[in-house]
């Protein structure tokens, strides 16, 4: 998984105005940490995502517009769905 950065930091100004340190409050991660992450410094590892995932999740969010999923994992659960309710012997 990868933040996609352009459509976070869309968010970081639509919903707080820019304020790292709001964002990072509403998130629940540190605003030094969501600096780095914002300005290339640093990858937002799996803690962070999972906190960016509850936050939306909260917040009536689309979470995937700020996330990247590997492609593979698109194409596997992409197999999965056709095969649904299908019995196997």
């Amino acid at each position: 998984m990868e933040l996609n950065k352009e459509n976070f930091v869309k968010l970081l100004h639509e919903r707080f105005e820019g304020n790292y340190t709001r964002m990072a409050k509403a998130i629940n991660v540190s605003p030094a940490q969501l600096y780095r992450i914002v300005n290339g410094n640093s990858k937002a590892g799996a803690k962070f995502l999972g906190k960016l995932i509850a936050y939306c999740k909260a917040n009536d969010i689309d979470y995937e517009k700020f996330i990247f999923l590997p492609k593979l994992l698109i194409q596997c659960n992409s197999k999965n769905e056709k095969t649904k309710g299908q019995q196997t012997a």
